[in-house]
């Protein structure tokens, strides 16, 4: 009896990874087609690609993202240079989804229900996927495994040590990518301690905090070290920390997309996201139980948090959807009568065939207008790389004016300064554009390339700069890339 059972856990796990192919299909570069990585995508690959040139991340080169993301381009790219993101893409998605069917599974106590329940969670990422490589999709399975840990020890009763130290390890690696998606954490450490009291048995809480700075330890002492030895830790603090309060202070000016209330509403409203809330509030009323005020705080908080820059980017949501699984499954969970009678596995076929359909990007027809029938990537772009190849060296540098790194990346180019991209940093820091202008005056690029993507910045502001040198601007197919060649 044990071979089949045995078996089936394998079909299961194949399927998990055959949606989370499925859904890695929606990366800007796989198998079949290589584009353009999005905007913060192209500036982390662009950092981690200087990595292998003995540049450091915040000393080398600006950005207020944690430094396990360029850890984790830098390990993707050393795979290989292209296809490596969406390795590390198709990697974390497969792991983020067998931790969705391994806590909806514990939680259910129904295995075909189980995998339903992360086939309908599969196809909602699409929608938040941005091309892949993004901050969020690093993060996503180490909320995942966090949650996992917190809904064992709930139902179990118990927690391992190992597990504890799990805890531990997700959270810090969490932080290293970005504050704000660690909300969870706060719920879950304030929720286990309110437990071990009630259940007097606060003397465990030493150990259990003892077990978790472990954990968190095994992350961030290696990258503290590698970034003091880098000399780059006070560029991280200044970046990272000082920066991003900035950043986040700065909701509701003309860049950004409204208050923050506006922006959490946006998020809340997601089907994924406003179901899992209804079935915990719900949960809240009916069983009053401290995992269901868990499983709401947690929804609200995160949610909150990844409202603060007030913008309106769809990623951001990605953060939050591991959260929404324990309370969905809690929900379908409440349905026990129909569960004991209903043959969910009847569900799973069908299902599984709209999904894939669906999750399956349209982009893999690629446009005839804008785009190159052959390579998906923009016209412009393409025409801009082979500048570049024509124009300069490998060891020459170029200037990229607004934001968009992928050139740099594409081109395996180095920027002319620290700031590689200005837009929308300037915006926050004025100091910027004047560290930026002067090292264009002071190595003289032999390229300056003027991106579609520069919000916030004047062109006058360049041309008074390009002036003060003899240049040409060359031809541009589509006009959305000014590439401005420097003659003297």
């Amino acid at each position: 009896m044990s071979e089949p059972k045995s078996s089936f856990k394998v079909i299961d796990y194949l399927y998990v990874f055959i949606l989370a192919f499925a859904v890695s299909l929606n990366s800007t570069t796989t198998l079949f087609w290589i584009r353009e990585p999005q905007i913060d995508p192209g500036v982390f690959l662009y950092v981690a690609q200087r990595m292998f040139y003995g540049e450091m991340p915040y000393r080398d080169n600006f950005d207020h993202k944690g430094p396990l993301v360029y850890i984790f381009d830098y390990l993707a790219e050393l795979v290989s240079p292209i296809l490596g993101p969406w390795i590390l893409d198709l990697v974390l998605m497969t792991a983020t989804l067998i931790l969705f069917y391994l806590t909806a599974k514990l939680i259910l106590k129904n295995q075909p229900a189980a995998l339903i329940l992360v086939t309908a969670s599969a196809a909602f990422i699409p929608e938040f996927y941005h091309g892949g490589n993004t901050v969020e999709m690093m993060a996503m399975p180490f909320i995942a495994l966090a949650l996992y840990v917190f809904c064992k020890y709930f139902i179990n009763n118990t927690i391992q040590n190992h597990e504890l130290i799990l805890f531990g390890l997700s959270f810090a690696a969490v932080l290293m990518l970005r504050v704000n998606m660690a909300a969870p954490w706060i719920v879950m450490c304030i929720v286990v301690v309110i437990r071990e009291i009630r259940q007097k048995k606060a003397a465990k809480i030493l150990k259990y905090f003892l077990l978790f700075v472990a954990g968190a330890a095994i992350v961030t002492v290696p990258v503290l070290i590698w970034l003091f030895a880098g000399r780059a830790f006070n560029d991280f603090i200044e970046q990272y920390i000082v920066f991003n309060i900035k950043y986040s202070k700065a909701a509701g000016n003309e860049f950004q997309d409204g208050p923050i209330y506006k922006v959490f509403f946006s998020f809340l409203i997601k089907p994924q996201i406003i179901s899992a809330l209804v079935f915990s509030i719900y949960l809240c009323i009916r069983k009053k139980k401290l995992f269901a005020v868990s499983m709401t705080l947690m929804l609200v908080l995160s949610t909150l948090a990844s409202s603060i820059s007030g913008k309106i980017f769809e990623h951001y949501v990605m953060a939050v959807i591991p959260l929404s699984i324990p309370a969905l499954a809690s929900g379908i969970k409440e349905l026990n009568d129909h569960l004991k009678t209903m043959n969910w596995k009847q569900f799973i076929a069908p299902i599984a065939v709209l999904v894939l359909f669906g999750i399956v990007p349209s982009s893999v027809y690629y446009s005839k207008n804008g785009f190159d029938t052959e390579s998906g990537m923009d016209i412009d772009m393409l025409q801009t790389l082979q500048y570049i190849e024509q124009y300069t060296d490998k060891d020459d540098s170029i200037a990229i004016y607004g934001n968009r790194d992928s050139i740099l990346y594409l081109s395996n180019r180095r920027s002319v300064s620290k700031y590689s991209y200005q837009s929308p940093i300037a915006t926050y820091d004025k100091s910027i554009l004047d560290t930026y202008f002067n090292d264009i005056e002071t190595e003289k690029p032999k390229l300056i390339i003027v991106s579609g993507t520069a919000w916030g910045l004047e062109m006058a502001d360049l041309a008074e700069h390009v002036k003060k040198f003899e240049y040409e601007k060359l031809p541009s197919p589509g006009g959305t890339i000014v590439v401005i060649r420097i003659l003297n």
